[in-house]
């Protein structure tokens, strides 16, 4: 049994207060709930910095997909393409278009080939043009065993172009800017990726290099971070983030005391939730956990410099570790 999206808000209320949420944010997020199907957790995407404020959100529920989205029915080599999925599905509430994106979490083992990786970009786009299906192999191709691997493919369906994303782990920063040389990241992507990696130089990241693809490769170029605990490590990256005026200190210090497994301050669960709590018992009663799920780089065509924070909640019962994001 999975809350709304619309319960999750209600719950999260007294976490969804300025200077990270302030009213128009939750009007925009209430107004997109009631559109939305019911998830295991939420993803909320905050745009920090100056005159910044703007809040995404995405939804997501393991191998959960649309009932128009038949994976099992793209043509793809045997064994080539994995359909153990974890689905996502992110929403602009400012964006000009309902359609989501749709992200998912490719397993590890065995890496994304050429074939699965334009077999699943031509099931989400349903046409796909020569030039991207260029470009995805490539991308699939600059893969180096246990140094670069594919990590999230997602279709950018409300986007001009529809491009596909691609999100590629690395072991560290030196393997992820070989990846993109390989991919086919000219001299402008490559500067903008040089410029990124300077900002987070010497923190204790894990990386993921975010690259769109289209009839061309994006100038647009992110990466995520992802913090290790303890706690003092995100508050080094803010740090950092602040001192090149990417988030302001007020915003800082309220991402630093997001995460939450008690779930305390909430108000009570609606029916029939609040009847299963009591069924199951106080062990394993209905939490939404949150944490920081990671923050992430952005460097646009035209050369500025933006920062994101992801904020995760979780709908858990019993042992909030069991909880996960894509």
């Amino acid at each position: 049994m999975t809350p709304t999206v619309g319960v999750m808000l209600d719950r999260l209320a007294p976490a969804l207060v300025p200077p990270l949420f302030d009213a128009a944010a939750i009007d925009r997020l209430r107004a997109l709930c009631h559109r939305l199907p019911s998830a295991r957790f939420l993803l909320f995407e905050r745009h920090l910095g100056p005159g910044s404020g703007c809040v995404d959100l995405s939804i997501g529920h393991p191998a959960r997909l649309p009932a128009e989205l038949d994976l099992a029915a793209i043509p793809a080599a045997s064994g080539a393409l994995c359909l153990e999925y974890d689905l996502g599905l992110e929403y602009d509430p400012d964006g000009d278009t309902a359609a989501p994106a749709l992200f998912f979490t490719v397993p590890l083992s065995p890496a994304l080939t050429d074939a699965a990786l334009v077999a699943l970009a031509a099931g989400l786009l349903g046409h796909m043009p020569a030039s991207m299906r260029d470009w995805l192999k490539c991308a699939a191709a600059a893969q180096v065993p246990d140094e670069s691997w594919i990590t999230h493919v997602g279709a950018m369906l409300g986007r001009e172009g529809r491009p596909i994303r691609v999100n590629i782990g690395a072991s560290s920063a030196a393997p992820l800017r070989r990846y993109a040389v390989a991919a086919g990241c000219g001299a402008g992507p490559l500067a903008a990726l040089d410029r990124l990696l300077s900002i987070i130089d010497g923190l204790p990241l894990s990386l993921i290099l975010a690259l769109e693809f289209g009839t061309a490769l994006s100038p647009r170029i992110g990466i995520e971070l992802y913090m290790p605990p303890p706690e003092q490590a995100v508050a080094a990256l803010l740090h950092r983030l602040e001192a090149y005026d990417l988030c302001s200190a007020a915003e800082a210090a309220a991402i630093l005391i997001w995460a939450d497994e008690t779930d305390t301050d909430g108000p009570p669960w609606p029916e029939p939730l609040r009847s299963l709590d009591a069924l199951l018992g106080p062990a394993a009663r209905g939490r939404a956990m949150r944490s920081v799920a990671h923050l992430k780089l952005v460097a646009e065509p035209e050369g500025e410099v933006r920062a994101k924070a992801y904020l995760a909640a979780f709908y858990v019962r019993g042992d909030p570790r069991s909880a996960r994001w894509i």
